[in-house]
């Protein structure tokens, strides 16, 4: 555990690091140049546990908009009321936009300055642009539209190579700015979900929006916002049946 306490290897980095290890060791073994994989005898890392998310006040998003600087005000807005990734936020393309069918395309994403395709196959969809997105999104299209690339452009008019810089110079000093608890980057995904759940939003649309592989994935994860229906159970049957 040396390489996660010192040196800030998190998790599923030293995961990674330990099963290409262990394929170099099993082939080694395989093909007789060892007698045995070591591996076979190191004790697995604990599973990873599901990271807790506390979602902003609505009086907390409206406050982080407001004093969001430039284009950030533009992007964090699409975080809130899109659930898109942080990948796939920075990967946006003015051509997946269409302004006229309120539709956004989201089949592309960005990590460590890499594009490739997003998550899973799952997570290539069309989304809506709700109504209280839409003039964030007119406002970005004047400031980036002439570049012909990207919504969102660094100082260099390309696209962001992560979201560590936003995330450290602007997002963290926002929420500093409006005395707001520190959540992650990735936490406006979190909020959109939970505000579309716990509002009763159809979990189909959710899903989707989300880029879920199926509605389950969603109704797993966000299963405590779902809101409780005050009914009757079976009270159809009172109108069928007699007593």
């Amino acid at each position: 555990m040396t390489l996660i306490t010192e040196k800030g290897l998190s998790p599923r980095r030293l995961r990674d690091i330990r099963a290409v290890l262990n394929r170099i060791l099993e082939d080694a073994y395989y093909d007789e140049i060892i007698e045995k994989n070591p591996f076979n005898r190191v004790v697995r890392l604990p599973k990873k546990k599901t990271a807790e998310f506390f979602p902003f006040s609505t009086d907390e998003i409206n406050s982080i908009r407001s004093h969001a600087q430039g284009q950030f005000r533009n992007m964090f807005a699409l975080g809130f009321f899109t659930g898109m990734r942080t990948g796939e936020i920075i990967g946006l393309r003015w051509e997946d936009v269409n302004f006229k069918e309120l539709t956004i395309k989201v089949e592309r994403a960005i990590r460590q300055g890499i594009v490739s395709t997003p998550k899973t196959v799952g997570s290539i969809r069309t989304i809506e642009i709700l109504d209280t997105l839409t003039h964030f999104l007119q406002a970005q299209y004047k400031l980036t539209v002439k570049q012909n690339s990207y919504v969102f452009l660094n100082q260099e008019n390309t696209h962001f190579f992560d979201s560590d810089k936003i995330r450290g110079n602007y997002w963290k000093k926002t929420l500093e700015r409006v005395n707001v608890e520190y959540r992650t980057f990735y936490q406006m995904r979190h909020i959109f979900a939970s505000i579309m759940v716990s509002n009763g939003e159809d979990i189909l649309w959710v899903s989707n929006m989300l880029g879920h592989t199926t509605p389950e994935m969603t109704l797993k994860k966000y299963t405590r916002y779902v809101p409780k229906k005050k009914t009757i159970r079976a009270s159809f049957l009172n109108e069928k049946i007699s007593a």
